[in-house]
């Protein structure tokens, strides 16, 4: 019962961090006027608003457990591509705006800079996978592997409506797309560490980081692949 409502506490407040963090990273839409006009803005966010309505009624006890775990795994891995090196030293993480995370699936996204200049661009997806299911033939992450690979399929690779850079507000086409995925065993183990002040140096250091590297590039491998054999090469 201890170690429950210890573990309890570690995530709740994780969780209210992670909320915090991600609301200082998050791209604003308002800011995309111009280029957008002010009605466009208005009507991403009364979509966004409506289907974040929709998605509060169908919740269950065991989705906004998972959520919150999601929600912890985004922040911390977010927070430790740009402050703690876990894709290099030249990468940078800032949180989609929730009109590309709910309507283009695009949690985050990591600009790799060279010489001071931004020049590539990764989307990301973040799943707290585990062990349980809610419902019984129900795959999240599987699901978010064949979106990418229709997208690939059909030669439209996922975009951002709501990018911006140093010098250019608007969409960035294009975007290669990784799902990270996560049990809730290690995003505990992550949590803990995130939310302890002086526990940063093991945090940037934590095996987990290797193994995200390497969740990435063998989904890119497969998406390179995949692409190659039905012949789109863009």
């Amino acid at each position: 019962e201890t170690r429950r409502l210890e573990k309890a506490r570690v995530i709740e407040s994780a969780h209210n961090h992670a909320l915090s963090f991600l609301k200082n990273i998050t791209i604003n839409p308002q800011e995309f006027i111009p280029p957008y006009n002010t009605d466009d803005v208005v009507a991403d966010d009364a979509r966004v608003q409506k289907r974040m309505e929709y998605t509060a009624t169908r919740e269950t006890e065991w989705s906004r457990e998972n959520k919150k775990y999601a929600t912890i795994l985004e922040a911390i891995i977010l927070d430790q591509i740009t402050s703690g090196g876990w894709f290099g030293k030249d990468a940078e993480a800032i949180k989609t705006a929730p009109y590309d995370d709910i309507f283009n699936h695009i949690d985050g996204i990591v600009k790799f800079k060279k010489e001071n200049i931004f020049v590539k661009h990764l989307g990301t997806a973040f799943d707290a996978t585990s062990s349980e299911s809610e419902q019984e033939h129900h795959d999240p992450l599987r699901e978010k592997f064949e979106r990418n690979l229709k997208c690939i399929h059909e030669g439209t690779l996922p975009h951002i409506k709501y990018f911006k850079s140093e010098n250019y507000r608007g969409t960035l086409e294009g975007i290669p797309l990784v799902v990270i995925g996560i049990d809730r065993r290690h995003i505990f183990e992550l949590a803990s560490l995130w939310i302890d002040s002086d526990k940063k140096e093991a945090l940037a250091k934590h095996p987990v980081q290797r193994l995200l590297l390497r969740e990435t590039i063998r989904q890119l491998d497969v998406y390179a692949q995949y692409a190659k054999k039905y012949g789109r090469h863009d």
